[in-house]
């Protein structure tokens, strides 16, 4: 059961968060093989004094929006299979609602057991 975290910053719309939320969960079920329904997701507004993200590292121009995912997965993907998804969500959150792929960030955790 994956658990996604995600975080942005305050004022987005409920019709953003379900975009970002579907995008997300259709982005993992095509690329990690879960099952359907499997979806447990939180999403977090913060205020913006309380989301850092250098808007140039690694020479990438951030616009200051990033959206922070964090999946917490079990073990058994490959880097492959891993890469993919990155790239289907950043795919998916560029199309709806709008996010630029330079403004998701996404980090995946290995759920302990």
């Amino acid at each position: 059961m994956p658990l996604v975290r995600i975080t942005l910053k305050m004022g987005h719309s409920t019709e953003e968060h379900r975009a970002i939320s579907d995008g997300i969960y259709q982005a993992m079920l095509e690329t990690i093989k879960m099952p359907e329904h499997d979806r447990f997701q939180v999403i977090l507004e913060q205020a913006e004094d309380n989301l850092v993200a250098d808007e140039t590292y690694l020479n990438i121009q951030r616009t200051g929006n990033t959206v922070f995912v964090e999946i917490t997965l079990l073990r058994g993907r490959t880097v492959e299979v891993k890469r993919e998804l990155y790239r289907r969500i950043a795919e998916r959150l560029s199309a709806n609602p709008g996010i630029p792929k330079e403004d998701i960030l996404i980090v995946l955790r290995r759920q302990a057991g």
